[in-house]
């Protein structure tokens, strides 16, 4: 199994997701912990230096 980390680098270098989708992404995963991952928008943003709209944008994104 990959991690989730080489799947986002492997999608950013197929060209499958946008570099901010990246940034989006990485900021979800560095959330990840023992009690799952359940950020807000709002807290992705931050983390990303992004706004909560282009979070939900990436998240769309990546989910399709």
């Amino acid at each position: 199994m990959t991690s989730f980390a080489s799947q986002i680098w492997t999608l950013t270098q197929a060209r499958q997701i946008t570099a901010r989708t990246h940034l989006v992404l990485q900021a979800l995963a560095s959330f990840q912990g023992h009690r799952g991952l359940f950020p807000s928008h709002e807290s992705i943003a931050a983390r990303a230096g992004c706004s909560t709209r282009t979070v939900i944008r990436a998240l769309e994104a990546a989910y399709s």
